[in-house]
């Protein structure tokens, strides 16, 4: 069973005009709670000749998860490639540069991707590990931490 929480998580009116195409949902800022991030266009490239209010061309968001089951926009905090509005369309996450904060790459539509590196400044932590073995469960699935 399934509730909808869109509105009493705060993301009802901050996403209404937003066409999430590349969504994710990561911990940013290593807090254990999940953020969320949209690549934002609309979907009809003519949309300002039908509806001049609105834009084909959207900046991406990012909602960090306050922890008690709302969310904040923090788009605006996000730096000025987060203010950018391109044809978005898809989004690809990880920690490219291995600083233990994820990372993301935008695609957008007639332009070069855009890779996104998380700066976010925090005191909390993180770990990687690298497991090798030849005929043991590699992966760790199972194991307890």
């Amino acid at each position: 069973m399934f509730w909808d929480h869109t509105y009493r998580a705060n993301l009802g009116l901050a996403t209404i005009t937003m066409s999430g195409w590349g969504v994710g949902a990561y911990d940013f800022d290593n807090d254990g709670y999940k953020d969320l991030f949209f690549a934002n266009s609309h979907v009809d490239e003519n949309i300002e000749l039908y509806f001049p209010h609105l834009r084909y061309k959207l900046p991406n968001a990012v909602f960090h998860n306050r922890g008690d089951g709302t969310f904040e926009d923090v788009s605006n905090l996000a730096g000025p490639d987060f203010q950018m509005a391109r044809g978005h369309r898809g989004s690809a996450f990880g920690d490219f540069n291995n600083d233990g904060r994820v990372d993301l790459v935008v695609s957008a539509i007639g332009d070069k991707p855009a890779l996104l590196y998380n700066i976010t400044s925090n005191s909390n932590r993180w770990i990687t590990l690298k497991l090798e073995g030849v005929r043991s469960n590699r992966q760790g699935i199972g194991g307890l931490g």
